[in-house]
C-alpha cells in the first residue's frame, strides 16, 4: 500500500483532479496516479474500461481501480514520477500513520494492491 501511496504523492500531490500539461506525443495523464489517456481513451487496447473523465473525481474508486490493472500489466514502469521518486526509498513512512487496516480497507474496495508487500 505505501508504494501507491507514495505515487499518489509524487505524481498530483494527492490531488484527485490534476491534469498534466501535454505530453511530447500529445497525450494526457489524469487524476491522482496520473494515469495516461492511452488507458482511457475510448477504444483503446489498454483501456481500463474508465473514461478519462472518472479519473479526475473526488472518489479514487475507478482510478485505483485502472491503476491496479496498468500495474498488473506493466508495473511502475508506466509512471515516471515512481521512478523517480519512490523506487529507491522506503515508502513505509507514507503509511506509518495511518490508522487503517488493510482488511478494512479491503471491506470498502479501496485497497490498493500496488506490491507484493503483505499488509
Amino acid at each position: 500500500m505505501s508504494l501507491g501511496v507514495c505515487l499518489a504523492k509524487f505524481a498530483s500531490g494527492f490531488n484527485t483532479q490534476a491534469l498534466s500539461p501535454a505530453r511530447k506525443d500529445g497525450s494526457y495523464d489524469f487524476g491522482i496516479f496520473q494515469i495516461n489517456d492511452k488507458y482511457c481513451r475510448l477504444g483503446s487496447t489498454n483501456s481500463c474500461g474508465v473514461p478519462c473523465t472518472a479519473l479526475v473525481q473526488e472518489d479514487i474508486t475507478q482510478s485505483a481501480k485502472c491503476a491496479i490493472k496498468i500495474f498488473q500489466k506493466e508495473g511502475f514502469k508506466a509512471w515516471p514520477a515512481f521512478g523517480n521518486n519512490c523506487q529507491a526509498i522506503d515508502t513505509s513512512r507514507f503509511i506509518v500513520k495511518c490508522s487503517l487496516k488493510a482488511e478494512s480497507l479491503r471491506r470498502r474496495r479501496f485497497y490498493l494492491n500496488f506490491s507484493d508487500e503483505e499488509e
